[in-house]
């Protein structure tokens, strides 16, 4: 199943990040990465930002916390 940001809302891919989180950290990725991950999500969940409609990758990176390379794969 393809995933929009249109058809999730914020809970479900804060959701979704902790779980790449951990896929990451079982896999023995990089400390790092994980740790982006799951800033990625805590940022996301704190935010004020609505998830209602498409959400332009633009707009995450605005968030502290979410990096041009995760707010990209959101998209995906």
């Amino acid at each position: 199943k393809d995933w929009h940001i249109s058809t999730m809302n914020k809970k479900e891919i804060v959701n979704i990040l902790l779980e790449i989180a951990k896929l990451l950290e079982i896999s023995g990725a990089d400390f790092f990465k994980v740790r982006a991950y799951k800033s990625a999500a805590r940022a996301l969940e704190t935010s004020e930002i609505k998830i209602d409609t498409d959400l332009d990758t633009r707009e995450l990176v605005k968030i502290k916390g979410i990096g041009k390379a995760i707010a990209e794969k959101s998209g995906e």
